[in-house]
């Protein structure tokens, strides 16, 4: 009996998380295009090396803490993330400062990801998946 309280209590958790995650999941397709971004940003660079490794301060005023926030600061801590939004990448940009969630509804739409050419090939040939596409 304890294991399936234990086992209950688990499924239940992980059921609210899915609850939560699918749908911003299927509609703004979060997690593919952070791979991406992730992988982006220790493999695209320039002559000076990758993204990941150069440190650029873009406005030396906000480098360090302050009683105030920068005047010209963007940031959305909770981007609206659903069937009607993506929210982040698809926030509009004004002069000024923009602390939370930007006014309005945003596209509901970002980039699509798909796999590279032979990734599909050689998971069939390591039994990974199966023979349909």
């Amino acid at each position: 009996r304890p294991s399936v309280r234990t086992l209950t209590s688990t499924v239940s958790t992980v059921k609210q998380t899915l609850d939560t995650v699918l749908p911003s999941q299927l509609q703004c397709n979060l997690f593919p295009i952070a791979f991406r971004n992730a992988y982006s940003a220790v493999s695209v660079g320039d002559t000076d090396g990758s993204y990941f490794n150069q440190l650029q301060l873009l406005n030396t005023g906000q480098d360090m803490q302050a009683k105030t926030p920068a005047a010209n600061l963007h940031v959305t801590t909770a981007p609206r993330e659903n069937r009607d939004e993506c929210e982040a990448g698809n926030e509009p940009y004004a002069p000024g400062q923009a602390i939370g969630t930007p006014a309005g509804t945003q596209s509901n739409t970002t980039d699509t990801t798909s796999p590279p050419s032979a990734a599909r090939a050689r998971g069939r040939s390591a039994g990974y998946i199966g023979s349909t596409p």
